[in-house]
């Protein structure tokens, strides 16, 4: 993979990293990961696979055995539970939605797109329209993470 220039990705995907991994472990609520892990996006009905890599997600435990038993078969995770998705200067809106679309279809239950440039997050849902996110608001965990909280000031600081 070819290294990234604008550090701010890194720097925002360290900040969402360490405040869910903080707030996940010690509840024991289940598995957050980085970007290197690939999850199975394929839509059903789809003969071709999507793999995709989001910059974090998190699963819960009910997820996680799912996760573990498809790789147990050789396949690839199903989707996590939350997808965080910093957006990058090459990537375009219409592109972003597509991927959120493809990310709920697949079996996420949360979507964040994070717009480094705009400070802004875009948060999708399976059954609510996407809301913007401005630098006063927080992040919300919803159902997927019960309490999380993540002001996007932090996120960007």
């Amino acid at each position: 993979m070819p290294l990234i220039r604008d550090l701010r990705h890194e720097h925002i995907v360290s900040n969402v990293h360490g405040a869910l991994w903080s707030y996940v472990t010690p509840r024991r609520l289940g598995r957050c990961t980085l970007e290197q892990g690939g999850f199975n996006a394929t839509l059903p009905g789809e003969t071709d696979e999507t793999i995709w890599g989001p910059d974090v997600s998190f699963s819960t435990h009910e997820r996680v055995a799912e996760q573990d038993a498809a790789i147990a078969r050789g396949e690839y995770a199903p989707a996590p539970d939350l997808v965080v998705e910093v957006v990058s200067a090459s990537q375009s809106r219409p592109e972003m939605v597509e991927r959120a679309d493809r990310w709920l279809g697949a079996g996420a239950r949360l979507v964040w797109m994070i717009w480094p440039v705009a400070q802004t997050v875009d948060v999708w849902t399976a059954d609510q329209p996407m809301q913007t996110l401005n630098l006063s608001d927080a992040l919300d965990g919803q159902a997927v993470v019960p309490g999380f909280t993540l002001a996007l000031a932090d996120i960007f600081a």
